[in-house]
């Protein structure tokens, strides 16, 4: 038998700043959605049922980046984590200090719920990090806010976009199915979606389909008002994991409304052909994403591995990020769910500890 030795990827950049390899250059403009799953070594045995991560954020106060309303975002999420864990999937709750220590990666988790809420600004990056690096996110309600000021739905635009513009607040109780889609597999289109009565975050259907093209499909509308998007999918080509947004803030789920949340986060699950790391804990020369500032030595618009990133995850890998740990960096614990270690022209030494987690 031959022994299975893991990937190290070293990309030393001398002429970083001068120069990008062409390979990453214009690349995403044709990138294709290669879909099917490869045994990796963390892998070969892809559990069905997901694990889930939920936003667990007391502070319900609206950011100032975002339109929510005053006094519209809410933390009821006991229900939804009753839903999963009943359906057998594995749920932990995740505060904001949580994910300011790294917990939300995807070698940790498969999905990210937001119920009606808005992350905190000092974790609005890792949240996005998550995504971008193949994780699934399921939003609802108001965190539509957090897609749009996010940078999730239009691409290049990172402001919020409520307000009368493409969302607002309208009372809707029935909604119409538009689309067969795995998130709806119970549902045809033209059936009825029965909500308790609300005030839910509807949307303008002609301009969100213009945003995103063939990755966005509508999943409901109001029923009075057909421009009027409750739910819609995004199956990114582009740049990261999966989306989902529906209706409701999470309390007295409607019967009707709980095999779509099950099917939506099975849809959501990623299924990497091998999952990548970036080590951010020696001090790379370049990093992936403008908030990685503070442990790189340069920051280049141009140069960066932001690319390589989107790259990845659009080709069926799942992508993070090793940042800097008071209890080791390169660590035996910490590499062995990645199959592919990614060094980038470091500027701090590594350790024979390291060294020898790294061989090994």
């Amino acid at each position: 038998m031959k022994r299975v030795i893991p990937m190290i990827l070293i990309s030393i950049f001398i002429t970083s700043m001068f120069f990008i390899p062409s390979v990453f250059v214009n690349e995403q403009q044709d990138l294709m959605n290669i879909e099917g799953a490869l045994d990796s070594q963390a892998l070969s045995q892809l559990p069905h049922n997901a694990r889930v991560a939920i936003y667990d954020e007391d502070n319900v106060t609206v950011p100032a980046i975002s339109e929510a309303a005053p006094g519209s975002l809410t933390n009821n999420i006991s229900e939804v984590a009753a839903l999963l864990e009943n359906a057998g999937h594995s749920v932990d709750l995740l505060t904001e200090e949580d994910i300011l220590d790294h917990q939300l990666i995807t070698a940790n988790y498969d999905v990210f719920i937001i119920v009606n809420n808005v992350p905190r600004p000092s974790i609005f990056n890792l949240v996005r990090e998550f995504s971008l690096g193949g994780g699934g996110l399921l939003t609802f309600e108001n965190a539509v806010s957090y897609l749009w000021f996010g940078n999730f739905i239009q691409e290049d635009r990172n402001v919020d976009a409520g307000n009368s513009l493409f969302w607002g607040y309208y009372e809707s109780s029935g909604q119409n199915v538009t689309a067969r889609h795995p998130t709806m597999k119970d549902y045809h289109e033209g059936d009825n979606v029965t909500l308790p009565d609300a005030i839910r975050v509807t949307h303008w259907g002609p301009t969100l389909t213009s945003l995103r093209g063939s990755d966005m499909v509508l999943l409901m509308n109001n029923s009075i008002t057909p421009d009027y998007i409750t739910a819609f999918a995004i199956d990114n080509s582009k740049d990261g994991g999966r989306i989902v947004q529906l209706p409701g803030d999470g309390y007295n789920i409607a019967s009707d409304m709980e095999s779509i949340i099950l099917d939506s986060v099975e849809w959501l699950i990623p299924t990497p052909k091998g999952r990548i790391v970036f080590d951010l804990s020696h001090k790379s020369r370049l990093g992936v994403d403008s908030w990685d500032a503070p442990y790189i030595t340069v920051w280049s618009v141009l140069n960066n591995f932001g690319q390589f990133r989107n790259l990845a995850a659009n080709h069926s890998y799942t992508f993070d990020k090793l940042y800097p740990s008071s209890t080791g960096n390169l660590t035996a614990a910490r590499l062995a769910s990645y199959d592919i270690l990614v060094i980038a022209w470091p500027d701090v030494d590594y350790t024979s500890a390291e060294r020898s987690a790294v061989d090994a």
